[in-house]
């Protein structure tokens, strides 16, 4: 999978084929999934981790980061997401 990758990334210049399969095999905490998920435009992933977040409530995840980061900019727009955003703290 990652040699298919890296054959992609080197035919179009597109980094998220480059970077899914290594992200997928990381050790990765919850939150730095989402973050790095968010970098590549993974927002179903995104979206998923952090309704498992809040429904455990863990409190894996910082609310300035959500309303700020670019980690999430895609995202912003979107009803689902602005949705949990006003869920998980004080708007």
């Amino acid at each position: 999978m990652v040699g298919e990758a890296i054959a992609e990334h080197s035919r179009t210049g597109n980094r998220v084929p480059l970077a899914q399969p290594i992200v997928d095999e990381l050790p990765l905490s919850p939150e730095w999934a989402r973050k790095l998920y968010g970098h590549l435009g993974q927002d179903e992933r995104v979206l998923e981790g952090l309704r498992a977040a809040h429904e455990a409530r863990t409190g894996a995840y910082d609310l300035l980061s959500l309303k700020y980061s670019d980690n999430y900019s895609s995202l912003r727009d979107d009803p689902r997401y602005q949705e949990l955003v006003r869920q998980m703290g004080p708007g």
